[in-house]
This record gives C-alpha cells, structure tokens and sequence, in this order.
C-alpha cells in the first residue's frame, strides 16, 4: 500500500475517534423535527446581509462554497446549508460557515450574537478583514465546539473567550495578526473544563511563555501551539496530558530538555517539536513511543544516539540539524511502512548498506546529507534488494564522506526525481544499468558536483531524461513535491550562489555536474531538455565548442561551463535564452565576438581569461522592462 493510502488511512480513524467523541458531549442533529424559530430565522438572514461573497476570502478551501446562498425566506432555516437545528425545540445549535467565502467586518452588533443556543459555531477560512474578535463571543453559554481558524481577525484575543467553560474544541489558528498575551491565555485555560478535547493556538502572533495550567485538562488528545513565538522551559504539566495523540510545539523558541515524562504518551501519534532551542539527550524511551506516526525533533540542538523505534506505523522521521552521532539504529530498517526518513545535518556515522532499506517499500524520501556517513562498493553497486524501493523519489547522500563509484543501478528507480550525491569521494566513469530500460524517468534534479566523476558526459542519461524535455510551464500548476506532511530541500549553486531549494516545486530542473573530472564534448542531446532551468558544467576538462542547440533551452536560467578548455566562438543562438540571468563561460579559450541582441544585453556573463564582467547596453531599454514584467506576471500564475 502507498504512503498517501497510510496517511489517508490514520487520520480518517483519528478524526473519526475525535467527532465521535465530540458527538457523545453535544446534543447537536443534522435532522430537525421542529421548524426554525422565526426570530432566528431573521437573524439569520441579517446576517447575511452583513457579509458580501468573496471567493478569495476562502482562497485555501478547495474550492470556497457559498452556504448561505440557499438562505431564502420563505424556507425553513433549519434545512439551510450549513444551519443545524435541535430536534425538539428547533432552536439553531450548530452554524458552520466555514470555506462560505465570507467577506467584511464581524462587529458587536452582530446578528450572530442573538443565536443564543448556539453549541457548535465554525466560521474558519472566511475573511473578517482584520476586525477583532467580538467580547460577546463569551455570551455563547452553551458552545461547545468554536473554530475561528484562518479568519483574519486582527488584535487581541479577549479574555470574554475564558466564559465558554463548556468548549470541547477551540481553534484559533492561522490568524497571524491575532494576538495573545499569557495573562489572557491563562485565564482561558484555568476556566476550561475537563471536557476539553482539541486546542489549537498555531500560527498566531503569541509572545511570553506557555502557561503551566495543564493539570486539570486531563482528557484533551490535540494540543498545537505551533509557530506562535512562544519562549521558555516547556511547561511541566503538559506531561500530564497522556491521553494526547497530537502534540505540536514546533516553531517556537521554546528552551530545556525533553522530560522522560513524555514517555507515558503511549497513545501519541504525531510529536512535532521542531524548529525551537531545546537541547540535551533524547530520551531513548521517546524513540519507542507504540503510536507514533509522525515524530520530528528537528532544527534544535539536541544530542545523543538514535534509539530503538517501536512503532511499526511510523511514516515519517525528521530529525535534520541537531548534534545527534553515531549509526542508524538497526529498528529503522524494520520500519515497513516508513515513507520519508530524513536525518540531514546531524553527526551521524558509520557504513549505510543501501540493502538495509530493501524492506522499505513505501519510503518516498532519504535525505542522509550533511553527515559522516560512507558506503561500502559492495552495497552501492550489488543493491539489487535496494530496488524494491520503486516509491523512492528525493534521495539525498550529499556532504559525506561516500568513496565509490557512480551507482547506476538507482536509475532503474520508476519515481526518482531528485538524486543529489554532491561533496563526497565518488569516483570512476559513470556507468549504465544493465538490460534494455529507460534509466531516470522521471529526474528533475541531478547534483553528483565536487566529486571526482571522469571520463565523457553520460550520453545516454541525457537522452532519457524524459522529465527534463517538457517546457509547457504556463500550463503546468506549480505543485510541490511530496504530500502534505513532507517537505524537502537542496542546496544547489543557482547562478553563482549556494541555495537551499525548500519544498522542491515540480516545475524545476537541474543539472550539476560541476567540479568533476569530466572530459570529451559538451554533446548536441543536451539541446533537447527544454525544461532545463539550471546547468552547471563548470569545473571539468570539457573541450570542443559550445553546440549551439543550448539555445533551445528556452526556460534555462543559469548557465555555467566556465573553467574548461572549450575553444571557438559563443553561438548566436544562445540570445534565444530569454529567461537567461547567469552565464558563465570564463576560463576557456573562446575568442570571436560576443553575440548581441535580445535577452543577451541585458544579462551579466563572464567570458576567457582574466574574468571579465560585461553588460552590453542595447537601444530599446522600455522593450526590455516589458519582457521582464511579463516574465514575472507569468512566474505568478
């Protein structure tokens, strides 16, 4: 089964477990046998009035639906979109709103504020254009289940929210301008009862320290308080909560070690505490967490050796940037349905053996760069276990210490789109797999630079880069790679400058084959990757002339095949590269004159012995101002 069925899978059976939860404490029904009350009916339809359709209001719901469109006065509210009603009394105890495209100020004066019955009250994904959040959101008694998220509301969060001691879920996330002072948070959370269950505070303008007022909160299982500018220990009673599976404390400042306390969370399904100061050993109990699905501790300073992982529903480890040394713990490659292990920027060590990774059938991503790992020959080059991880499709072993020959056998892999084996001892010619297939199908980025490559370039490859010759980049939707819990970087040299490419659109391609020992010509087959963005040859013993159908390559960004011994004349074609914003073709032995027209004027490139930087002026700057605007309009779209 695929990763995507996996995920699918675990949070349709932890949201179902939380609704149901939520429907055992709330007496709300989508069926009414009572007809709505007439009042409530003509607040509802004032409220109407208050707001105008703003498909761009809800720009993250797939896509936006205008509920209240079906509210039409001479029909009974309780059969409204989005309107819910008691069964007996038909007064209106549940109003979702959310992704209705809602646009405009939520004041005071609010005919929401008159549906006094109210028990559950979703208005996330609408636009309240910066207005505050209305005090008489306290006077909801009887709500149980409020979601503001991704509302725009701006200001502070009033203490009146302290009054709704009856929530089972809040959910105040997404709302950046919205702000939170540790008073006010702790009032709200002293006056929650036990019942409460979900507490989302994420992606919001929070300052000071998370309260320690956790103690009586003892059946809440989704705690997410991510990116909010929280500073300080983590609080102690927090390690109270044993009945959360999902805990996210990510993108903080948050300071300390991690308690052994938080290996009593033997129900926990995602610990997200990446991105925040913490520091000091993981403990080895955290690692055998039974239920964990997600874990990342990444981007702190945290040390130690990698434990033992329990949990066989594991799908994704992060642990990129911390001090953490020593092996892969042997667990990991028992870890069947793991899709994305990703351990970049640590002191990891020790022999990977790819075949340990032959059980890893849904692995979608292995980044193991920024370490101190090598690889034996015989693993590299006899992995025909390795195979089975036809999913693979980000694998990064860059900045480690791998001496072996180019492994040719992972161009027989069906998905791999990003291969990157820069900064490391590989060495010899770059050999092709066995049998009569199509290596690297569907690649979008290749960096093997700064190692020691030799021989010609790899012909072939360049011939099958099937992912690399479609340019139809206006109708292609920007997507990024990975699914909604993975993201990926590289750091690839993007016109003269080392850049790390986070969440890797599908849209980009690159080739890198820089600081090697390459030697032979620059061939005409590189001409047909018209969706080539980057390319970098730079560095190498390349010679013969520069074939002029580089000038097909029409999305190319940067070029650079400086330090070489390529001889004649730059090709006229090469003024076709309209998107050209970096050429380098210095340290050769070109001579003639420098083509000019187009794109090419307007450009800085550098060219022969000693580097010189040229910018040709060309009449017609207005034309060329246009070009450019249009470019970025296109970027946009």
């Amino acid at each position: 089964m695929n990763s995507s069925y996996w995920k699918n899978q675990i949070i349709f059976l932890v949201l179902l477990n939380f609704h149901c939860q939520l429907a055992l404490s709330s007496p709300i029904s989508s069926y009414s046998a009572q007809s709505c009350l007439k009042d409530e009916s003509t607040a509802l339809l004032q409220l109407k009035q208050e707001f105008y359709y703003d498909a761009s209001a809800s720009i993250d719901c797939e896509p936006p639906r205008p509920k209240m469109g079906s509210w039409e006065v001479r029909s009974d509210c309780c059969f409204w979109d989005g309107v819910t009603c008691d069964n007996v009394t038909g007064y209106v105890i549940g109003l979702d709103l959310s992704c209705s495209g809602l646009n405009g100020d939520l004041t005071s004066n609010s005919s929401l504020f008159s549906l006094s019955n109210l028990q559950s009250l979703n208005l996330a994904f609408n636009d309240f254009n910066r207005s505050s959040i209305p005090p008489e959101f306290g006077s909801f008694k009887k709500l149980t289940f409020l979601n503001l998220s991704s509302t725009w509301f701006s200001g502070p969060v009033p203490f009146q929210i302290s009054h709704l001691s009856n929530l089972v879920s809040l959910d105040l996330s997404e709302n950046e301008p919205l702000t939170l002072e540790t008073p006010t948070m702790k009032m709200i959370l002293e006056n929650l009862t036990q019942q409460l269950m979900k507490l989302d505070l994420s992606n919001n303008n929070w300052t000071g320290k998370i309260p320690d007022v956790f103690e009586k909160l003892k059946d809440i299982n989704h705690l997410s308080v991510s990116n909010s500018n929280f500073s300080g220990m983590l609080p102690s009673s927090i390690f109270n909560l044993t009945k959360l599976y999902w805990l996210d404390l990510s993108q903080n400042n948050l300071e300390g070690s991690i308690s052994n306390q938080l290996c009593g969370f033997s129900k926990l399904i995602k610990l997200d505490l990446s991105y925040n100061l913490l520091s000091g050993i993981i403990p080895s109990c955290v690692y055998g967490l039974p239920s964990l699905v997600w874990f990342s501790l990444s981007f702190n300073q945290l040390t130690g050796q990698l434990g033992e992982f329990r949990s066989k529903s594991l799908l994704e480890i992060v642990l990129e940037s911390n001090k953490i040394y020593g092996p892969i713990h042997p667990s990991v490659f028992e870890l069947t349905n793991l899709t994305n292990l990703h351990l970049p920027s640590n002191n990891l060590s020790g022999v990977v053996n790819l075949n340990m990774f032959s059980k890893l059938k849904n692995l979608w991503g292995l980044d193991l760069s920024n370490n101190h790992f090598s690889v034996i020959t015989s693993s590299i080059n006899n992995s025909s276990n390795s195979t089975n991880c036809k999913m693979l499709q980000v694998l990064d072993l860059s900045n480690n210490k791998i001496n072996d020959s180019f492994p040719e056998w992972l161009a027989t892999l069906p998905d791999l789109q990003v291969f990157v084996l820069r900064s490391n001892r590989f060495h010899g010619l770059i050999g092709y797999p066995e049998g009569n297939i199509s290596p690297f199908p569907k690649l979008r980025i290749i960096d093997i630079s700064y190692n020691e490559f030799s021989g010609h370039l790899p012909t072939k490859y360049f011939s099958s880069l099937q992912s690399m010759k479609k340019a139809d980049k206006v109708n292609k939707k920007a997507n990024y790679m990975g699914e909604i819990y993975y993201q990926d970087s590289v750091v690839l040299t993007l016109k003269g400058i080392d850049l790390p490419i986070e969440r890797i659109l599908t849209i980009f391609t690159a080739i890198d084959l820089s600081s090697n020992r390459f030697d032979g010509a620059v061939v005409d087959v590189i001409g047909n990757l018209s969706s080539l963005v980057v390319l970098n040859f730079s560095h190498n013993s390349l010679t013969g002339q520069i074939p002029s159908s580089l000038g097909n390559l029409k999305e190319l960004e940067s070029l650079d095949l400086s330090s070489n011994q390529l001889i004649g004349s730059i090709p006229e074609q090469l003024t076709n590269l309209n998107f050209l914003a970096k050429l380098n073709l210095s340290y050769n032995q070109l001579e003639g004159p420098i083509p000019q027209g187009k794109q090419f004027g307007y450009i800085v490139f550098s060219i022969r012995k000693p580097k010189w930087l040229v910018r040709v002026v060309e009449k017609g700057p207005e034309k060329w101002i246009t070009r450019q605007k249009g470019r970025r309009g296109r970027r946009r779209n």
